[in-house]
């Protein structure tokens, strides 16, 4: 059994004399010992961590270059391996470096840019807090009707929706808008008070 070429793999040569891991690497990178954005840093998770952004010098913001996680929404968030090994958010590792103690609270950001690690842009805050803050600056979809911040239809087009006997998919084609949109304001879901 022919071994990988690559110095201190024991892996069985599957092709061009590398195995497997070491030949993809290879044609992902053109070099076997290209380890890519996975650079084995030595050092304190601190130090680690500093190496890992860089800085926007329009925002201040600190824009994490590390590894990410989508949330929910899909929404990349910085990860970041604490001292004892453990991958935890890159940015509540900065508020608690910085600033202290997060615990049972969120860290959020005030500059609203979700890769920022500043610990200057970050504040630890309750969910309402939050949720608050999302709503002042027009993120959330609170509101009910056209004054909804993301409402595409005015109030007056959802009370013609509402009385027509039209099927929803032509009215949805009419108006630009989903069919389960219209089912929502036929239902009286959104557009309540239309």
């Amino acid at each position: 059994m022919k071994i990988c070429a690559f110095p201190g793999c024991e892996r069985k040569a599957v092709s061009r004399g590398h195995c497997d891991k070491h030949y993809r690497r290879i044609l992902k990178r053109g070099s076997a010992s290209d380890y890519g954005s996975r650079i084995i840093l030595e050092g304190s998770a601190i130090e680690k961590f500093h190496l890992k952004y860089k800085i926007d010098q329009k925002t201040g913001c600190w824009i994490w270059t590390g590894s990410t996680r989508p949330n929910a929404k899909g929404v990349l968030y910085p990860r970041h391996t604490d001292d004892k090994g453990k991958s935890v958010s890159a940015h509540r590792f900065s508020h608690q470096h910085y600033k202290g103690d997060v615990k049972g609270k969120f860290v959020c950001h005030k500059c609203d840019t979700p890769l920022c690690v500043n610990p200057d842009h970050l504040v630890a805050e309750n969910h309402a807090w939050n949720m608050e803050d999302m709503r002042k600056k027009g993120r959330s979809y609170k509101g009910s009707g056209e004054n909804a911040n993301r409402s595409v239809l005015t109030d007056e087009q959802a009370r013609n929706i509402k009385e027509s006997v039209l099927p929803q998919s032509k009215l949805a084609a009419m108006y630009g808008v989903s069919q389960k949109t219209i089912s929502r304001i036929k239902r009286g879901e959104t557009y309540v008070h239309a």
